[in-house]
């Protein structure tokens, strides 16, 4: 009887493992968020304004060309967001290039503030700002949006006086949009503009955010020294000849031999021989004992004593050898 309910309880084990997989296998599947499964179309930036509202998408122009201190509005515009979805907040960062431009203002009352009884918190950075990124935060809290497209924030920008030319983009990082629960939307495209300082807009435009400086001026050659005349050796003076000196004659010196002295020769001196005493023989006593020569004792004389020894531990080692054999037969044989 008690295996009924452990089997049962290992059963609810494994149903429970098996629902927190299935779970994981989708949160991993919806990007690691479960975003919507209906996707905003676009976010993107937009230079021209003109055509645009807080609900409306007017045409778009993804680059301008501008001078040095011009001021100029651009707009981040959302599309496509399904009947089914809702909007209540959205976060992102605005890069741009802060050697060329600045944000003055922001205004993000637009398409998040069109439900009637929206309540709008806009926690962005503050403006006028001058370092890039520009982060924007903004939650309605009271009344999200459905069904509807348009621009979500608009921002002046002003080209720095001293801003060299080139190429520059205004491009858009960390795009979140949340629905009236707090889940995230998903999101197909994130699309950048660019505007041109002092020069046209290329065509076509790169695909990417970028900063394309004009090429510096080629630097001017520098002139090429004139090489100094070499300086004119003059020859060093010959040498001045050291007179010969000539010895006087004088008279030659005369040399006086020596014989040297001869060695007397004589007769050798013939040695005297000297007398050796024999040694005289000890004579024995009569009567007395006649001395025993003793026989010679090692390892190497066959007539030695150290013979004895060996053999007797050869016999001995023999012997217990024996005594042990004799002793396992004889406890082999006892009766058990």
């Amino acid at each position: 009887m008690k295996t009924i309910p452990r089997m049962l309880a290992l059963a609810a084990t494994a149903l429970a493992m098996v629902a927190i997989l299935a779970l994981a296998g989708v949160w991993l599947f919806r990007g690691g968020n479960l975003a919507s499964a209906n996707p905003v179309g676009d976010v993107a930036m937009d230079l021209d304004v003109s055509g645009n509202s807080a609900n409306q998408e007017g045409n778009s122009d993804p680059c301008l060309s501008k001078s040095a201190g011009d001021k100029f509005e651009v707009d981040v515009l959302m599309s496509t967001l399904s009947p089914e979805e809702t909007l209540g907040s959205f976060d992102y960062s605005l890069s741009f290039d802060d050697t060329r431009l600045k944000i003055n203002t922001q205004n993000h009352l637009m398409l998040l503030n069109l439900q009637e009884g929206s309540v709008v918190s806009d926690t962005s950075e503050a403006v006028p700002d001058v370092t890039s990124p520009h982060h924007v935060t903004v939650t309605d809290h009271a009344a999200p949006e459905t069904n509807v497209q348009g621009v979500l924030g608009r921002y002046q920008v002003e080209v720095l006086a001293d801003a060299p030319p080139g190429l520059t983009s205004l491009s858009l990082a960390d795009v979140v949009l949340r629905d009236g629960t707090g889940s995230p939307l998903s999101v197909m495209n994130v699309l950048s503009a660019f505007v041109a300082v002092g020069v046209p807009c290329p065509t076509p435009l790169p695909s990417t955010p970028s900063f394309t400086p004009l090429p510096s001026p080629s630097p001017s050659a520098s002139p090429t020294p004139s090489p100094s005349p070499s300086p004119t050796l003059s020859p060093s003076p010959s040498p001045v000849p050291m007179p010969t000196l000539t010895p006087s004659p004088g008279p030659a010196p005369t040399l006086e031999l020596v014989p040297s002295p001869t060695p007397e020769t004589g007769p050798s001196p013939i040695p005297t021989p000297t007398p050796t005493a024999p040694t005289p023989t000890p004579t024995p006593a009569p009567g007395a004992a006649r001395p025993v020569a003793l026989p010679a004792t090692g390892a190497g004389s066959a007539s030695g004593s150290s013979w004895p020894w060996w053999s007797l531990a050869v016999a001995g080692a023999v012997a217990g050898a024996a005594a042990v054999l004799l002793a396992y037969q004889g406890s082999r044989a006892k009766p058990n």
